[in-house]
């Protein structure tokens, strides 16, 4: 429903994607955008879930939900909250005080999200919040390893599927490459091929060690940078990072004459860490989803 903010409006759809997210019981769900609520009904009533948590940042959608709290016992909880800022999934904490810290080796038990993707940049900026925090075990990481699930619509289900070497291949998949596993559990319609498809769900596990192993900020900046002409190659987008960055290349131990769509997630992350400890970079990379300090200039 829409062409921007999609909201799930199919119940055979809803309780059949609930049958595969196989929701343990008492488990708790942090629904993300679940829009009219056709996915937060058939979790209410095809689950045995202890809590559904609904973050909803349009009153419009909030008013609908609103009419499944009657019938839900006491188990779904509506909170009017913007999705997209950086302190939401810290501050929702308050809600989640019946959770037990997990173990960051074994996938958390009891807790799961569930992230409906809008078809606009929105999408990307709500995983990047997910995986940065998973990276840094903090807002709902901070209760362990949870597992994450996406219904992603065409556009955003298209940059997941993409594999290296395709021009598809976005920066959202790399960044998802190198904090989880990603498992298609389901392409809706069923016997759809790319480019047909309507919507897909995914499952997302964090791994127990990323493949990242430096600055996130850095990895973002990285990538976003290089994948502005992913047919160039490699050594020759190394001096976009910054004026004079080409002196790394002889501190790198893969192919530079790769096109810039075929560099994996490790690949991403040798080249952060030697970016990171390069003597010129800049002291503040500006990035698109976090402001800049305003004690600082932006480059």
């Amino acid at each position: 429903m829409g062409k921007q903010r999609v909201s799930l409006n199919d119940m055979k759809v809803a309780i059949e994607a609930v049958k595969i997210l196989k929701v343990p019981n008492d488990s708790t769900i942090v629904e993300i955008s679940p829009g009219v609520g056709f996915l937060t009904h058939a979790l209410l009533h095809s689950t045995n879930a202890r809590k559904i948590i609904a973050l909803e940042n349009d009153k419009k959608y909030v008013n609908e939900l609103s009419t499944l709290v009657k019938e839900s016992d006491g188990r779904l909880e509506i909170l009017n909250i913007d999705v997209y800022k950086w302190d939401t999934y810290d501050h929702i904490k308050s809600h989640l005080s019946h959770i037990k810290i997990h173990p960051w080796e074994e996938v958390h038990p009891n807790l799961i999200s569930l992230i409906h993707l809008p078809n606009t940049s929105r999408g990307e900026i709500s995983i990047n919040k997910l995986l940065s925090n998973c990276y840094n075990k903090s807002g709902l990481h901070s209760f362990g390893r949870s597992r994450m699930n996406f219904f992603a619509p065409e556009k955003a289900a298209e940059k997941i599927l993409a594999k290296e070497g395709e021009l598809q291949r976005h920066k959202l998949k790399i960044e998802l490459e190198a904090i989880a596993d990603i498992e298609v559990l389901k392409i809706f319609p069923e016997k759809a091929f790319y480019p047909n498809i309507q919507c897909a769900l995914f499952g997302v596990t964090p791994l127990v060690e990323p493949r990242l192993q430096g600055s996130w900020l850095t990895f973002e900046f990285v990538i976003k940078t290089l994948m502005s002409r992913k047919n160039a190659k490699v050594i020759e987008m190394l001096s976009t990072l910054g004026a004079g960055a080409n002196t790394i290349a002889k501190d790198l131990s893969f192919d530079l004459n790769m096109p810039v769509r075929n560099m994996t997630a490790e690949n991403y992350s040798e080249l952060s860490i030697i970016f990171d400890k390069w003597p010129f970079k800049p002291d503040y990379i500006d990035d698109i989803y976090i402001p800049p300090p305003k004690h600082k200039k932006r480059w």
